[in-house]
C-alpha cells in the first residue's frame, strides 16, 4: 500500500496538529516552519513526528510522506486509514464494510456495490430521524432536520480491506453553532454529532438484539421492540440487511472514527460493530415486526373514552384512553386533545357517548399513540342534544 504521491492536495498541516493533539501525541517544539511531537512513555524513534507547517521547502511534500508513514507504523493503521483520518480531523468518519465471498481486493460486482452504497446512505438517514425522535418505523415523512443533515453528508474513497465505504460527517467544533432539529431548543452536543452517536448506539443494539434471536431463541417482536427507545428501527434493520442481500456468508461492519476536534462525550459508545451472516436474515425478520408497530397515517379510531386526565399546569392540554377499534383490532389508544376537544372527550366520558377521531397511530413503548388528531366527534349525540 503506497502513500499518495501528492499529499498536499489532501492535508492540511491545521488537521494533522488537531488529530494528533486528540490521539496521545504532545507537541514538543513549534515555529512557524515545522512542529515536533512525539508519544509519552516511548523513547524510540519511530514515535517522534515532524510535522511540516509551511509547504515552502523543497522537501515539503517527502516530509508529509514521512509523517503518515510515522504515524500508520505507531497506531499500527494502513495508509489509506491513516490519510483520510488526518484528512478529515473535524469530521466523524463512519466506514462501512462489506466482507464477502464475492468482494475481492478493494472490488465487488457492482449491484453488491449498489446495495452497499444505497443502504450506507439509508444507515445515516434513519440515523438522523432517530436522533429526532425514535420510532419503530418511520414513513416517508422525513423530518427537516434529518434531511438537512443528510444533505450535509459526504462521501470519501474507497479503502482496501474488504471493501470499505467511507461517510463524511462534519461535527461543527465547540464555538461555533451546529444544526438543531428545532429551532427553539438549544443542545450542547451538535445535532451531527448526536446522529452519529445515535448510529453507534442503535447498531449496538440491534447487534446485541440480533444476537439473543440467534443464540436464545428470543421473541423477534419483543427483542427488538424494547431497543427502539435507542434508535433501532424498521428501516435501520432493512438498511443493514440491504447492503448484504442475497450474499451468503456476508458480513456488515461499522467502524466510527470520531472528530478530533471533537471527542465523544458518551465514551460508552463502541467504536465498532459487526453483524456477522448469522444475524441478517434476522434482520429482515425484525423489519417486518417493527413495521406493525406503525407509525399509520389517517387512522379512523372508533370507541369510548374510559380515561381522562390533565394535570392542574396542563390547561390547554389534556390526555384521554379511547378504547376502540382501530386498524381491526380492538385497543386503548392515548390521545393529547386541546381544551376545546378535551371538554367533549369528558362529556363523552359522562354521557357514554361513542367517539370517533383519524390520526397518526403509533406503537410508543406499552402503549399505543395517536397523534395529530383530527376533530374528536361524539357519533351517539342528536343535533338537538
Amino acid at each position: 500500500m503506497s502513500v499518495p504521491e501528492r499529499l498536499s492536495q489532501y492535508l492540511d498541516p491545521n488537521s494533522i496538529e488537531v488529530y494528533l493533539m486528540a490521539h496521545e501525541w504532545e507537541a514538543k517544539t513549534r515555529n512557524r516552519l515545522f512542529s515536533t511531537w512525539c508519544r509519552p512513555g516511548q523513547n524510540d524513534s519511530s514515535a517522534f513526528l515532524f510535522v511540516p507547517l509551511s509547504p515552502g521547502p523543497a522537501d515539503y511534500e517527502d516530509r508529509l510522506r514521512e509523517l503518515v508513514l510515522g504515524i500508520a507504523a505507531v497506531e499500527e493503521r494502513n495508509i489509506d486509514a491513516v490519510v483520510t483520518n488526518l484528512r478529515y480531523a473535524t469530521a466523524d468518519l463512519i466506514r462501512i464494510g462489506l466482507v464477502s465471498p464475492r468482494v475481492g481486493p478493494g472490488e465487488l460486482p457492482i449491484e453488491d456495490g449498489r446495495n452497499l452504497f444505497d443502504g450506507a446512505r439509508d444507515l445515516m438517514l434513519w440515523a438522523a430521524c432517530a436522533a429526532v425522535q425514535p420510532r419503530a418505523s418511520f414513513g416517508p415523512r422525513v423530518p427537516a432536520a434529518a434531511r438537512d443533515y443528510l444533505e450535509g453528508v459526504r462521501l470519501g474513497q474507497t479503502e482496501k480491506g474488504s471493501y470499505v465505504v467511507t461517510v463524511i460527517s462534519d461535527v461543527a467544533p465547540p464555538e461555533q453553532q451546529a444544526l438543531v432539529p428545532d429551532d427553539d431548543i438549544q443542545f450542547d452536543t451538535p445535532f451531527e454529532r448526536r446522529v452519529t452517536s445515535r448510529l453507534m448506539e442503535s447498531l449496538s443494539a440491534t447487534q446485541s438484539a440480533a444476537r439473543l434471536v440467534v443464540d436464545e431463541q428470543a421473541d423477534i417482536a419483543e427483542t427488538f421492540e424494547a431497543v427502539v427507545e435507542r434508535g433501532v428501527s424498521a428501516n435501520l434493520c432493512a438498511a443493514i440487511a440491504k447492503m448484504a442481500e442475497e450474499q451468503a456468508g456476508s458480513q456488515v461492519e461499522v467502524r466510527m472514527s470520531w472528530a478530533s476536534s471533537r471527542p465523544p462525550v458518551a465514551t460508552e459508545l463502541p467504536p465498532a460493530v459487526t453483524f456477522p451472516p448469522s444475524s441478517l436474515p434476522v434482520l429482515s425478520d425484525a423489519h417486518s415486526a417493527l413495521r406493525q408497530l406503525g407509525p399509520f397515517e389517517d387512522v379512523v379510531v372508533e370507541g369510548y373514552v374510559i380515561r381522562l386526565n390533565r394535570g392542574k399546569d396542563e390547561a390547554a392540554i389534556g390526555s384521554i384512553v379511547i378504547d376502540g377499534d382501530a386498524r381491526g383490532e380492538r385497543r386503548n389508544i392515548h390521545v393529547e386533545l386541546p381544551d376545546a376537544q378535551y371538554h367533549l372527550a369528558v362529556e363523552a366520558h359522562d354521557d357514554r357517548y361513542p367517539v370517533r377521531v383519524i390520526g397518526t397511530l403509533a406503537k410508543r413503548g406499552r402503549y399505543w399513540v395517536l397523534s395529530d388528531p383530527g376533530q374528536l366527534r361524539l357519533e351517539g349525540k342528536g343535533p338537538e342534544e
